[in-house]
Order: C-alpha cells, then structure tokens, then sequence
C-alpha cells in the first residue's frame, strides 16, 4: 500500500511483523507484549497514524492480525479490511481517552 494514501485522517499505511514494534516508541506496548511471549514476534501488524487537531500530535496504532486474516486478505476478503479499520478506530479512541486522562504511552 502506498504509504502517501490518505483515507478518513488516517495515513502512513503499514505492515510490520510484531517484533519490530520496538522501532517505534509509540507501539512500546507491543513489543512488551513480543518480549514476554505474549505475542509471537511473527504476527502481522497493521500500523498507521491518524491525523489529530490540535493542541494533540498525531496518533500511530497497531492492530494485530492472524496469518489466517492475512491469507484472507490478500485472496481479497474485505470484511478484513472492514474489521481492520474498525479496530484502528478503537484503538486510536482507546489511546486518545488515555492521553485526556493523562495515561498517555
């Protein structure tokens, strides 16, 4: 996916094993998860950032996907791509509700 594409504020489109969430501070929480075996350093995560307003910067989350949800993917089932970017929403909603409490990772 082009990186550049822009949909709903949301951009900088990736795919990215588990285990290279420690490149990315803002997805420590992932790679705790990889480091304890929680979560096996080979599951597929799709990454991308949504623009924010003001006065908060913009916010990069993770959904980890099965390689099953992967397979369907790329035989090209969109109910992935729809659970996907329901779960990106959720965890960007999730993240914002910790930064207004002052939880923010």
């Amino acid at each position: 996916m082009d990186p550049s594409f822009s949909v709903d504020g949301w951009h900088s489109f990736r795919l990215i094993p588990a285990d290279r969430a420690r490149e990315d501070r803002a997805l420590a929480e992932v790679a705790v998860m990889v480091d304890r075996g929680l979560m096996p350093p080979d599951t597929p995560l799709f990454v991308a950032t949504k623009r924010n307003d003001a006065p908060w910067p913009d916010v990069l989350v993770a959904v980890p996907l099965t390689h099953e949800e992967m397979a369907a993917w790329r035989r090209g089932d969109r109910s992935v791509a729809r659970d996907v970017a329901a779960a990106l929403e959720e965890a960007y909603e999730e993240k914002m509700a910790a930064a207004r409490a002052g939880e923010a990772t």
